[in-house]
């Protein structure tokens, strides 16, 4: 019974389709082709749209991105250099240190070197990312290390006071 019915209402819906499309004959075919070729070109057109604005945007976030890691590589190569100078002046006072304090601090500089060249092959590392997501977990690191490294000379110069 099902399937009587399910053929009865399929002929319905195609018996009508049928006799139209023979009625308009080859124009009706030809008039529905030009509206497939025209809708074919109305969806390139959006497509390429939509590419064309994608491109757009890709650049514009690049350009974005490439403008914060060069700030960020200029803040990061400024503070560097102050700690920088800060630990040349830690190493010249342990210098001229005698006894058990020159071997305490001649140990904090070894640390202290380990530790900048750690942060300095990260800044480098940082330098070469292309992507946001791995500047971001480098650029976090890289805080980390700097704060790390900062504390670091600072607490050995207050030793030398």
């Amino acid at each position: 019974m099902k399937n009587i019915v399910k053929m009865s209402l399929a002929l319905a819906l195609v018996v009508p389709f049928v006799t139209s499309c023979s009625k308009e004959g080859s124009s009706g075919t030809t008039k529905a082709a030009e509206k497939m070729t025209e809708s074919a070109k109305e969806a390139t057109a959006a497509a390429k749209s939509a590419t064309d604005s994608a491109k757009s945007a890709t650049e514009a976030a690049k350009l974005k991105f490439d403008d914060m890691k060069a700030a960020f590589a200029k803040s990061t190569e400024g503070a560097m250099g102050d700690i920088g100078k800060e630990f040349d002046s830690l190493k010249t006072k342990a210098a001229a240190l005698n006894g058990e304090q020159k071997n305490e601090m001649e140990a904090l500089v070894k640390n202290i070197t380990a530790k900048k060249d750690e942060v300095v092959k990260m800044f480098s590392d940082m330098k070469g990312m292309s992507d946001s997501a791995g500047f971001t977990e480098m650029k976090g690191k890289l805080e980390m290390g700097m704060a790390d490294l900062k504390k670091m000379v600072e607490t050995a110069m207050a030793k030398l006071k």
